[in-house]
């Protein structure tokens, strides 16, 4: 077994947009919220609702594709 260095404790500094784990949450997530309201859609409520939701995740997936939304990790 190889002895841990201080370069294996470092972050990745992975973009946001290219990160694997990220990409897959967001399409498990949007996936399963999407089948799910497929079926409720049953009034104007609901759909103006829906139409909301649809709206926020339109904007914050622009935000996440255009680069403007990143995470970093602050200092222990």
């Amino acid at each position: 077994m190889k002895a841990a260095s201080v370069e294996d404790a470092k972050p990745d500094d992975v973009p946001l947009l290219q990160d694997k784990t990220v990409q897959t949450i967001v399409a498990a997530g949007g996936g399963t919220f999407v089948t799910g309201l497929i079926g409720t859609v049953s009034n104007p409520w609901t759909f103006l609702t829906f139409a909301l939701i649809v709206v926020a995740l339109g904007g914050g997936l622009w935000l996440w594709h255009s680069g403007r939304l990143e995470l970093k990790r602050g200092a222990a």
